[in-house]
């Protein structure tokens, strides 16, 4: 019989069946790798089994139509290609569901405790104390109070992702909601950072360390200070749509965290002020500043009786650099929004700083005369505060006009060529 002649059964089939030939030297060889050589055998296959359906419709015997794979033990195939080929090949067979509680029979309860965790449930990931990082480490989860998320979600409405895009400068201080939240459980932990402190950002921005600390812990007073117009301008707008949020809350009696009030920016220049009083906590995102800065802040702190500074500078430029009188608490690492830069924030307090010395500056700290309108509208209270702030709002977003290099001067800020 020619190898390529087709029988009546192939004709039936449409398939070619394999030559002599080649099925003796697949029966010969010690396993199949191709898939070639696999369909050549389910082929095969397919065919006796067609020959064998109808010789047993007719006579009631196959012994002739017997192939030499029948009765072989199977072959665990190394080829992936050939296993997949084979399966396709076959009937589908019955696949066993999957092992859960429910499939458990009556006779199988002992095993319960063996099964129960084969399809383990998201609770039994989580942790309320800690995360796990991508690699494996495990780190202290960070928890934001919904008041301060509620602030963090107005001031993006008003001014974006990012706070005014950087406005007018290359250098735009921002850390993200949670690298601040660390900032702050560290100030509460190493420097009684309460309700009582009084918090000033130097070089403020839009206000966002400002409005944190107002809202977590809820500062006494919480100031910042600003030389760029603009970001001084969407820093006034983000604080007026605090203080009507404020107000609302005020008048809502289901609401538990409320957002709180004491904080006002100014604009103006660091340089005009001679100390850091009557603040207890001076933070200042220093990454950029120029040395001419750094020196007159440094002066500035060591005439001051503030205890405790927040920066961005190891203890080797304040120390060492610009012989800041302080010495190193803590530091922690914080990441930068947007860009995701990272930067260590330091934590230090004034030399031979004692709890005494912090309570008693506390109660009678004395107040330089830059900080001391601002500190006077938010101790006077919400309606107060609200209204001096719509009326600086309404003045800044409303005039036509620039300010000149001479009201520049005035007021301490140096105007870009």
């Amino acid at each position: 019989m020619s190898p390529k002649k087709r029988s009546a059964d192939q004709e039936d089939l449409n398939v070619i069946a394999p030559s002599p030939r080649k099925l003796r030297r697949s029966v010969n060889e010690d396993h199949i790798e191709t898939p070639r050589q696999v369909a050549a055998v389910s082929q095969a296959a397919v065919i006796t089994d067609s020959s064998s359906r109808r010789s047993n419709n007719g006579n009631g015997s196959n012994d002739s139509l017997l192939t030499p794979y029948e009765g072989r033990k199977p072959r665990v195939l190394q080829n992936a290609s050939a296993r997949r080929a084979i399966r396709l090949a076959s009937p589908a067979a019955s696949v066993a569901p999957p092992v859960t509680p429910s499939h458990l029979s009556k006779d199988d309860n002992n095993n319960k405790d063996k099964t129960k965790n084969v399809t383990p449930s998201p609770e039994d990931y989580k942790s309320p104390a800690k995360r796990r990082l991508i690699f494996g480490k495990l780190v202290e989860e960070i928890v934001i109070q919904p008041n301060t998320k509620r602030v963090y979600n107005l001031v993006k409405k008003l001014t974006g992702s990012l706070g005014g895009n950087g406005s007018c400068g290359p250098i735009y201080g921002e850390l993200t909601q949670g690298s601040m939240q660390k900032m702050v459980n560290l100030m509460k932990q190493h420097t009684q950072l309460d309700k009582t402190s009084r918090f000033i950002d130097v070089g403020s921005g839009i206000g966002k360390p400002n409005l944190h600390v107002t809202q977590d812990p809820g500062v006494a007073f919480s100031c910042g200070i600003e030389m760029e117009l603009d970001r001084y301008r969407l820093g006034l707008k983000c604080l007026q749509r605090v203080l009507q949020e404020a107000v609302n809350d005020a008048h809502d009696d289901a609401i538990k965290d409320k957002v709180r009030h004491n904080c006002m920016f100014l604009h103006g220049n660091i340089m005009s002020a001679r100390t850091f009083d009557p603040f207890t906590h001076v933070y200042m995102f220093s990454i950029g500043f120029p040395p001419k800065l750094w020196v007159y802040l440094s002066e500035a702190w060591n005439r001051s009786q503030s205890p405790y500074m927040i920066c961005f500078h190891g203890p080797r430029t304040l120390i060492n650099d610009y012989e800041f009188e302080v010495e190193l608490l803590a530091q922690t690492p914080t990441s930068m929004h947007a860009s995701g830069e990272g930067h260590q924030g330091y934590i230090y307090q004034r030399k031979g700083l004692t709890d005494k010395t912090v309570q008693a500056f506390i109660e009678n700290a004395p107040c330089d005369k830059v900080f001391e309108r601002a500190k006077t509208l938010v101790q006077s209270g919400l309606e107060p505060l609200r209204e001096v702030v719509d009326q600086t709002v309404a003045e800044n977003w409303t005039s036509r006009r620039s300010m000149t290099r001479s009201e520049a001067k005035r007021h301490g800020i140096v105007l870009s060529k």
